[in-house]
């Protein structure tokens, strides 16, 4: 249960103002609000895509605002270094499409083809470019807005991803496919539009297996999926889908790695808002994750997280694990869902630290949990630890769900937790993918 500190007073997620890629812009009181110098920290290294926040007491209706240059004199060329060392071997690639030089690439697909590991691409434009769904296989690469010399801000591109084929080999399921490598995004704006006429499901943004790691930092993520009911037309649309490799065996899937420790998928976001009709994270089978998640905003009408069970235990060393800090999660649909069925009985452990976030639902519980055959082995499989949190709109904490009908479900209320009274209720009038930041 969550563990309110008593001075603390209600913590309204206000935003001050929209910007190009609709990123969150809230307001703490002092209980929650980051500390002046570590949010000057937070946002010294994000550039015209941040998030701006203001630290307010409850003194001061307004405080002091910390924001982000519009555009930092980085020099486009200059490759940053890793602890200290600097990397001579690694290059920037280009990405523009007016561009007359040879050397640059006019899509986003060449140069990921044609990239190096450790290689840093650059989009340097402006606006909405369409792009074909592309693999990171066994390389480690950086893809970030790049800085226009000549006027000093950094460039606004937007990737865009609209598939019209049904067949999946020539439009794959998975816009980001990281395979065997590590993506890390800076500042870029990402939008999978899905046509209802597509008659195919399992869409998703990003595709990772065990041992990868995807890491934003600034962005912006959208998914349009709604229906005339404002739900998910196509279910099992999903921000980023967690998959086990082919051929790999669920009940060793966190063995140790050659240095030592298991292949944890990691994603790392911060300063980050991702809006639309999908479920951020979906798991196909119980393997090892750890999400953190520092900063931002989830507006959809699904779940944060929904994670399928095998037929086998897992390795006991195997855990979901997720952090949120200071994040606003409007999940309509409830926070997390973990299915059981009577062929797949076995879940992983799932670990929660939350804390300074604000949950919103519609008449759903935090956390359920369904199919269970066996309760007093799915009570132990989730702990939830949180400092300042603040909830609305769920019927209860956790619910676990019998497999046999005939049995009641269990259900442990939010009591202990506190609720969050809002001035004005943020309501979407549209569908979510189309709210801004400034609706929360």
């Amino acid at each position: 249960t969550d563990e309110p500190r008593p001075e603390d007073t209600e913590v309204p997620a206000e935003v001050l103002r929209p910007n190009p890629v609709n990123l969150i812009l809230a307001r703490y009181s002092s209980g929650t609000a980051l500390r002046q110098d570590a949010l000057a920290a937070a946002v010294a290294s994000v550039d015209r895509h941040s998030i701006v926040l203001s630290a307010a007491s409850h003194a001061q209706s307004v405080g002091a605002k910390m924001t982000a240059a519009d555009g930092i004199n980085r020099n486009p060329e200059e490759v940053p270094s890793t602890n200290g060392m600097s990397t001579p071997d690694v290059e920037i690639l280009v990405v523009d499409p007016e561009s007359e030089n040879e050397d640059d690439f006019a899509s986003l697909g060449d140069a990921v083809a044609d990239a190096r590991p450790d290689d840093i691409i650059e989009l340097r434009y402006n606006g909405r470019r369409e792009e074909e769904p592309f693999t990171l296989a066994n390389r480690r690469v950086t893809v970030r807005a790049g800085n226009d010399v000549r006027s000093g801000s950094d460039f606004q591109p937007v990737l865009v991803f609209r598939p019209l084929e049904i067949d999946p080999i020539k439009y794959p399921r998975d816009m980001f496919n990281v395979s065997g490598g590590e993506l890390t995004l800076d500042g870029v704006a990402l939008e999978l539009d899905v046509p209802r006429g597509v008659p195919a499901d399992s869409w998703s943004l990003f595709k990772i297996g065990t041992g990868q790691r995807i890491t934003l930092q600034g962005c912006s993520l959208t998914i349009g999926n709604a229906s005339d009911q404002q739900t998910a037309h196509h279910p099992e649309v999903a921000f980023f889908r967690l998959v086990p490799p082919a051929g790999i065996d669920m009940a060793a899937a966190d063995a140790p790695a050659e240095n030592g420790m298991p292949p944890r998928a990691l994603i790392t976001l911060r300063n980050c808002v991702a809006r639309g009709e999908a479920v951020f994270l979906r798991a196909e089978a119980p393997q090892p994750i750890e999400l953190n998640w520092h900063n931002g905003l989830l507006a959809t009408t699904e779940r944060f997280l929904v994670a399928d069970a095998d037929e086998r235990p897992p390795s006991p060393d195997g855990s979901i694990q997720v952090t949120l800090a200071h994040v606003t999660a409007a999940v309509r649909s409830g926070l997390c869902r973990f299915v059981h069925t009577e062929f797949t009985p076995r879940q992983l452990n799932a670990h929660f630290a939350c804390s300074a976030s604000i949950f919103l639902a519609r008449n759903a519980p935090l956390i359920e949990q369904v199919g269970i055959l066996d309760f007093e082995q799915s009570r132990g499989q989730i702990e939830w630890t949180g400092e300042d949190n603040f909830y609305r709109g769920f019927t209860c904490f956790r619910v676990l769900r019998p497999f046999d009908p005939i049995l009641a479900p269990e259900e442990l209320p939010l009591d202990t937790i506190q609720a969050i009274a809002w001035e004005s209720p943020p309501e979407a009038l549209g569908p979510v993918h189309s709210t801004v930041a400034n609706d929360y």
